[in-house]
């Protein structure tokens, strides 16, 4: 029959107590569409009007039954054989899981049918019924109206409907129905045969093992609903009653005791049957007081669960009737039952119970986080106590730091002298002694101690727990009672409050210090201790607030170190950690206290100056932390063999107030990189001209971001002359830049820019791919020429040069012995141990190396024979001044000499005359460049340098 899920609320004075009808209203409550239930009442109704109005006196529960049954065949339609397929769904719920499982108890469908007119007799009056086995599984069951209740078709139908499900109890299907004759068509009675298939194989214990999982699900659904009812209200005594009422219905018996204790604290409570209450009383007392078995006429069954023993259930019949097993199984069934409710009864009272002292830790939780002093915080929670802990005093003492060594006391209850004492016990005293559990004080005056201050102060009972986190103790409460003193006996009561109550305040106080540090840690270094970006930018607001409030002089000074970077390379960050915490320690010992040194991070520095610091002008300040630096660092990591480890610093200055911190940080910011611009160690003011000349950089910089993968980038190429003959042996790669607004620009206008960005990394490493690219076109069409490459300082100190030319060779195809590889002497002392490393890799390549604009860097000859060079690059400036002084001369012999002592080729850049260029050959320079020969070109106009009718003339 189709139908909803839902559930419609019926009157309770509509649903009858008949089994048969109470069913077909739940049925039609959850298995028709909305409106189906209202329908056949309204049909009921209307016929009961009918009988009124035709002077019938009353109507009878006959007359309202079988008019229900009939008009629900009416609105279902189909008549009286819809009823009994409505009737076959009787157990597709379960509604009442005791009354199933007492048939099941019975053993078999032939059992169930034979006591089915038993029951029948006390819940339906208005018929009879008898049944006879006929076979193993094969039954008649026999109906028969009292008069004067008339038979009618709708009620055969429905009841042998239901009758048939009865096998479905023990695993069997439901039973065929064969009808054998009817009393609405004049015969004796209704008669009908049932039979059902014999309850064997897999099929069969499959339905046993859904019938059984279904009248569980029941039996949690109803204990549920016990649960349900002790929390709406209802209260444990409503539910035993119903428990009671149950087992008397379910056991034949004249006598019933329900006897039950539900904790040690509650009233006893005695439900009796058949006997009064004193009598009931002195039946379960005999039980507890009499050990063995109970006579046979006496059924007990223990009212008791996993939580405890609650009692007993009782029936009592005379003393020659005995009771069976089923019996026995159908009692303990309800004092499951009785225990179930009792659990869920304690289980509501315990959660009232910690609902209770939750609410009041929570409100305590709450308020001991807004105070700000552990006094404030220990007064609180004493006052607070008594909520939580039916006591009538309390002494709370709190640590006011890690160490111990200061406490706060609190009392709540006690006079001033009382209290005055007990501050006055000193706290290892008493921690002392502190059991780690709930400590119980001795009821002594000789006991001495807190426990001897509370016995004269007129205690009777005492407890005492530490508060304590993670092992750290933090203090202490007590709680005390000065009358009734067995209010402190559940020690596992008190202790548990007690806990709670100082993990509130542990968590408290801990979270406070927390707090505290986390504040500390958010404004500070990690590393050196010194205000961070946050503190510091919060200062400088205040200092500029005082500047323009007070006319107050004020600088901000950005400083970092110079080289840092090589310290962390070559000694290890740990020395470079020691480094930082020296360079902290001098730069704030160096200062006034009013003045603010602050770590932004890295290698940076901030210093806040104010006031008479600057009497004598920022660069006096400047000056002094420049000068601190100068005595090197004596570091204990590295050692009494190690050298000293010396620092500079280059540092930017922004004076006077600004409109917001961002701004003054910004200025000393570009001062510091004009600093850095300038050659470092020194400082420099800020002026706004700066700013500018900052801008324009960084809109430079974006430009070349965004020039990076296009074709904006190209190469030009300058050939390389033996000069000796006047051949190209080699050209020399050079950068330009297409702009797509400025147009052409030369590498002085954006290398610069391109290595402070570090965008060089990537633009390098194009170079030496498109320069490998270009030397193996011309080797392929026959002109085997070699390829100088400029490496710059960045590629060198990111360890990416040596990867860029592997790949550029593997890539190309180009034979390593004709690339060159020119590097400049400033380059290679920035990092002369890193540099060496790379340099012998790449000569282990086959890759030559030369130095680029030899003689204007600073490197010594002994560094010089470290590296593996095969040619030096004498710098234009040197070439320009030949033939203008006898110095010039002088130096140009020199470097030429110098070369040639270390049997390395000597190169002249920059040659742009005839006579420059024959002093040269007088000099015997190897190979030269310059404007002389050519400028630097596209390849196509490089490659006509590749015949003899390109070489130039000597003439």
């Amino acid at each position: 029959m189709p139908g909803k899920d839902k559930a419609i609320p019926v009157p309770p004075e509509r649903l009858s107590g008949d089994p048969l009808t109470q069913f077909l209203v739940e049925y039609l409550q959850g298995n028709t569409p909305e409106g189906t239930l209202d329908e056949v009442y309204r049909l009921v109704d209307a016929s009961r009007t009918v009988a009124l109005f035709n002077g019938e006196a009353a109507w009878t529960p006959y007359a309202e039954r079988r008019r229900m049954l009939e008009s629900a065949g009416v609105v279902l339609g189909g008549g009286p054989e819809t009823l009994t397929e409505v009737g076959r769904c009787v157990f597709d719920t379960i509604r009442r899981p005791e009354m199933l499982e007492l048939l099941q108890v019975l053993g078999s469908p032939a059992a169930v049918y034979e006591a089915l007119p038993h029951f029948l007799a006390l819940h339906a009056p208005a018929f009879k019924m008898s049944t006879e086995q006929i076979g193993p599984n094969e039954c008649r069951v026999q109906i028969v109206m009292i008069p004067p209740n008339e038979p009618f078709r709708e009620l055969c139908a429905f009841g042998l409907g239901m009758a048939s499900t009865l096998p479905q109890l023990f695993g069997f299907s439901v039973a065929d129905i064969s009808h054998e004759s009817c009393q609405c068509d004049g015969d004796p009675c209704c008669s009908a045969r049932f039979r059902w298939d014999a309850a064997e194989g897999s099929e069969a214990e499959a339905r046993r093992a859904d019938m059984k999982i279904r009248l569980l699900e029941a039996r949690l659904a109803e204990l549920q609903s016990t649960v349900a009812e002790l929390g709406s209200g209802d209260g444990l005594a409503h539910v035993l009653t119903r428990v009671m009422a149950g087992a008397t219905r379910a056991v034949e018996a004249p006598k019933f005791v329900l006897d039950i204790k539900a904790s040690a604290g509650s009233n006893r409570f005695i439900r009796t049957k058949g006997l009064d209450e004193a009598e009931g009383a002195a039946v379960t007392r005999a039980l507890r007081e009499t050990e063995g078995e109970p006579a046979a006429h006496v059924l007990v069954s223990d009212v008791a669960s996993e939580r405890g023993h609650y009692g007993y259930l009782v029936a009592i019949r005379s003393e020659l009737n005995s009771f069976d097993a089923r019996e026995r199984s159908v009692l303990e069934s309800y004092a499951r039952l009785a225990a179930s409710a009792l659990d869920s009864e304690a289980a509501v009272v315990e959660a009232r119970r910690q609902a209770e002292t939750a609410q009041a830790l929570l409100a305590l939780s709450s308020s001991l986080g807004g105070f700000s002093t552990s006094d404030e915080m220990a007064q609180h929670l004493a006052s607070m106590i008594p909520s939580v802990i039916d006591c009538d005093r309390v002494i709370v003492s709190l640590a006011l730091s890690a160490n111990e060594t200061t406490w706060a006391y609190a009392t709540h209850g006690f006079d001033l002298a009382t209290d005055a004492e007990l501050r006055a016990i000193a706290p290892p005293t008493f921690s002392g002694s502190l059991d780690p559990g709930l400590y119980r004080h001795p009821v002594d005056a000789a006991a001495g101690g807190l426990s001897a201050a509370l016995v004269a102060s007129g205690s009777l009972a005492a407890r005492s727990l530490g508060i304590t986190l993670n092992g750290e103790l933090f203090g202490w409460i007590t709680v005390d009672v000065a009358a009734h003193p067995e209010r402190l006996d559940d020690d596992i009561e008190i202790a548990e409050r007690l806990r709670g109550l100082a993990g509130q305040a542990a968590i408290a106080i801990y979270n406070a210090r927390l707090l505290e540090e986390i504040r500390y840690q958010a404004l500070h270094d990690s590393l050196t201790g010194l205000p961070n970006r946050v503190l510091i930018l919060d200062r400088v607001d205040q200092a500029m607030a005082r500047s323009r409030r007070d006319h107050v002089d004020m600088a901000l000074f950005f400083i970092d170190l110079d080289g840092f970077k090589d310290v962390n390379d070559n000694l290890g960050h740990k020395i470079g950690d020691d480094l930082l915490r020296g360079v902290a320690a001098r730069f704030t010992g160096t200062l006034r206290e009013s003045d603010t040194v602050a770590r932004l991070g890295g290698d940076e520095f901030v210093v806040l100056a104010e006031g008479m610091a600057l009497a004598a002008g920022p660069e006096l300040v400047a000056e002094r932390l420049l000068e601190v630096l100068a005595e090197p660092f004596e570091l204990s990591e590295l050692g009494p063999s190690q050298i000293p480890v010396t620092v500079s610093a280059s540092i930017g200055i922004a004076v006077g107030p600004r409109e917001s911190s961002e701004e003054l940080f910004r200025d000393a910011d570009v001062a510091l990189y004009r600093a850095k611009e300038a050659g470092k160690h020194r400082y420099v003011i800020f002026e706004s001209e700066m700013y500018t000349t900052m801008h324009s950089r960084h809109e430079l910089e974006l430009d070349l971001q965004a020039a990076i993968g296009t074709d904006q980038f190209f190469l030009c190429y300058q050939p390389i002359f033996n000069l000796s003959d006047m051949s190209v042996i080699g050209v020399e790669a050079l950068l330009r830049w297409n702009h797509p607004t400025k147009g052409l620009l030369q590498p002085d206008e954006f290398i610069p820019a391109l290595e402070m960005s570090g965008l060089i990394i990537p633009v390098g490493r194009w170079v030496i791919n498109e320069a490998c690219r270009q030397a193996m076109v011309w080797r392929d069409m026959g002109q085997a020429v070699k390829m100088s490459v400029n490496a710059s300082a960045r590629q060198l100190d990111e360890d990416t040069l040596l990867d860029h030319v592997c790949v550029a060779l593997e890539e190309s195809g180009l034979p390593a012995e004709l690339l060159i590889v020119e590097i400049t002497e400033t380059c290679l002392m920035r990092d002369a141990k890193g540099a060496l490393v790379q340099l012998n890799a790449l000569k282990a390549l086959g890759v030559r190396i030369a130095i680029d604009d030899f003689g204007t860097g600073y490197s010594s000859l002994a560094y010089l024979q470290q590296f593996p060079v095969d040619s030096l690059k004498i710098d234009r400036s040197f070439i320009a001044g030949m033939g203008k002084s006898p110095e010039g001369d002088t130096l140009i012999h020199t470097l030429i000499q110098l070369g040639k002592a270390l049997k390395l080729e000597t190169l002249a850049e920059g040659i742009e005359d005839s006579e420059q260029l024959a002093q040269l050959r007088g000099e015997k320079c190897d190979v030269g460049q310059g404007y002389f020969f050519a400028r630097p070109a596209k390849p196509r106009e490089i490659e006509k340098f590749f015949t003899p009718a390109g070489v130039p003339t000597l003439a």
